[in-house]
């Protein structure tokens, strides 16, 4: 840039020379006063030609640095342009554009259409000329070829300074359009959706009426049009009432900002009908959906099974009943049949069996008074049982102690408990205790509560007498019976023989498992 300043300094001294030259003019005539005055306006006037160079120069670099600001911001913008002549061919693009293009060097001079997918192509080129003379205000979106794969762009348009020239401004709305597109195919969806339902579904606003619902709506309440569901109250369409009935689903879900339901009885027909909350982002209520499906054959065939089932219910009652009066005869004949016998081992072993059949008559009588005939309660039947045992041994001095915690048990479980504690109290008090000794019997049965196990512990502080029930033949059949109903309960055994007999037994109550295994 200096160079060309010196280069414009020495042609401007050589036209000032030669224009000098056809004015010529004798110094000899000049006042030296004068010379030197017009040495020094000759010199003020080389001072400001100075300065409005250096203006001048300050300002050519402002321009240029003007310039090259634009040319980077047309080049580095994010939206492509260029410019092409009424014939669609490029004359003029800026690097954006060459970039999504992958420009190898021809782009200018090539059609434009060249650049689209063969219907957009088409589709340009058909309303090319219509655009062309009047650009302003049109847009259109095309699909272009890229390097980096199908992009979507979008064309805005308008006229050059020359009238053979459209400027055209391309962004990239190819994230748009699929977002757009996924959102479509997502209202598609759950229009399917809302149609395919079953249910009737409404969505009703906060002035509580209906602005959309789906065909079985129509169904569910006899309807033929639309128009009588769109625009009524829910209140209307359900009960054919004014205002809201007791009750309501929908002011219950206002009041507690959740899904509220309600089974009613319309039209000789059974309607769940469920309302759940419309909330917006900030939690507020802006509307709620209506859920009403007629569940009248499911309402019918439950009140034939809990009729079924009423009718089980007494059936089984009247079977425990039943067993339980027979056990009670069959007691009372073994009783008068050892009371015609003489005293010897005939009448004791019928005992035994009399006590065996009355443990299993209590777990029958206390069914038979259960709720679901399955479980009862093990402090009331052990309770009981451990009373009619110590009955038949009324020895001065032998004291019966009991310790149980109340819990259910399934009949499973308890028939072989009674029958087991039932043969360890008899052993205890046939043999703990000779001669008249006094002593007591402690009965036992504790939970864990962090486990389940069931503990159940029979003691006496007798003499000692400690049959092996580990033995594969333990002793007597009572004996015979404990272990081999132990093993039923998968029961781990521990016994002790010190101070008289203690025997307990670990079991879990549903897995039938050791709780050490």
């Amino acid at each position: 840039m200096d160079d060309e300043n010196l280069l414009g300094k020495i042609q401007l001294c050589d036209h000032a020379e030669e224009l000098l030259s056809t004015k010529p003019q004798s110094d000899d005539d000049m006042d030296p006063s004068e010379f030197k005055r017009i040495l020094h306006d000759l010199r003020v006037h080389q001072i400001e030609l100075e300065l409005q160079n250096e203006e001048l120069r300050n300002s050519r670099n402002d321009l240029e640095l003007a310039r090259d600001g634009y040319a980077k911001l047309y080049n580095e913008a994010p939206v492509g342009y260029l410019s092409i002549d009424r014939n669609g061919i490029i004359t003029q693009t800026n690097r954006t554009f060459m970039d999504w293009v992958g420009d190898n060097g021809r782009l200018v001079g090539s059609s434009f259409a060249s650049q689209l997918d063969a219907p957009d192509a088409g589709a340009f080129l058909g309303r090319f000329a219509a655009m062309f003379r009047q650009p302003w205000g049109k847009s259109m979106d095309v699909h272009m070829h890229s390097p980096s794969g199908q992009r979507v762009m979008r064309l805005l348009m308008r006229r050059d300074d020359r009238e053979d020239r459209m400027l055209l401004a391309m962004s990239d709305v190819t994230d748009e359009t699929k977002a757009r597109e996924a959102l479509r195919d997502a209202e598609n969806l759950w229009s399917e959706t809302f149609e395919a339902m079953s249910d009737a579904v409404w969505i009703l606003g906060l002035d509580e009426k209906v602005i959309k619902f789906n065909s079985a709506s129509l169904a569910i309440l006899g309807k033929t049009s639309g128009d009588a569901i769109h625009g009524c109250f829910c209140h209307e369409l359900l009960h054919g009432a004014t205002t809201h009935v007791e009750d309501c689903p929908y002011l219950r879900m206002k009041q507690s900002g959740k899904r509220e339901t309600s089974i009613l009885h319309e039209n000789d027909r059974w309607l769940e009908v469920s309302v759940e909350p419309l909330l917006s982002r900030d939690g507020q209520l802006m509307g709620s959906v209506h859920l009403t499906k007629d569940v009248t054959e499911r309402k019918e065939t439950g009140d034939r099974i809990q009729a079924l089932l009423k009718d089980k219910q007494l059936l089984l009652r009247e079977t425990h009943h039943r067993i339980k009066n027979n056990m009670n005869v069959i007691a009372a004949l073994l009783s008068l049949q050892a009371s015609h016998m003489e005293a010897g081992p005939g009448p004791q072993a019928l005992g035994e069996a009399r006590r065996r059949v009355l443990s299993m008559m209590i777990v029958y009588d206390k069914l038979y008074r259960s709720d679901d005939f399955r479980s009862i309660s093990s402090a009331g039947y052990l309770s009981q049982l451990l009373d009619e045992t110590g009955i038949q041994f009324i020895f001065a001095g032998v004291r019966l102690e009991r310790d149980f915690e109340d819990f259910l048990l399934d009949s499973t479980v308890l028939f072989p408990l009674g029958i087991i504690m039932n043969e360890l109290i008899t052993n205890s008090f046939k043999y703990a205790f000779p001669g008249g000794r006094t002593g007591c019997i402690k009965v036992s049965l504790r939970q864990e509560p962090e486990t389940g196990s069931v503990k159940f512990c029979i003691s006496d502080d007798g003499i000692d007498f400690l049959p092996d029930l580990t033995a594969d033949k333990p002793g007597g059949f009572g004996l015979v019976l404990v272990k081999a109903l132990a093993d039923q309960l998968r029961a781990g055994l521990s016994v002790s023989g010190t101070g008289g007999s203690s025997y307990c037994f670990s079991f879990m109550p549903e897995t039938g498992e050791k709780p050490w295994a």
